[in-house]
């Protein structure tokens, strides 16, 4: 939710493994309902610096574009979570349980 007029976004994401960071300038704000949430598509090409797992991302609002490669004092963020970032399906594997009277076997 823009706290400025004409927002630009950043979001940095950081790896909970690796502890890297990363940031993407977010597209336009595509949300119908701007004062409730905000909206952004992304294309999962930008990711692909990204090594599958956890991470840690905040989003930032600047009223001017921020190079990415700046130094600056992001300030507050609006908003942080988890992300979770997978590998190819073909490089997906699925462990399950096999259940045994004193132990449980995952392959």
């Amino acid at each position: 939710m823009a706290t400025i007029e004409n927002p630009k976004y950043l979001m940095v994401v950081q790896s909970d493994a690796l502890r890297t960071f990363f940031r993407f300038h977010l597209p336009d704000n595509e949300s119908q309902y701007l004062s409730r949430f905000d909206s952004f598509t992304m294309l999962t090409s930008q990711f692909e610096k990204l090594v599958p797992g956890f991470y840690s991302y905040s989003i930032y609002e600047f009223s001017h574009d921020v190079q990415i490669t700046d130094d600056v004092d992001l300030g507050k963020s609006l908003e942080s979570g988890k992300l979770l970032v997978k590998g190819e399906i073909e490089q997906v594997e699925i462990i399950s349980p096999i259940r045994n009277d004193s132990y449980l076997i995952y392959h």
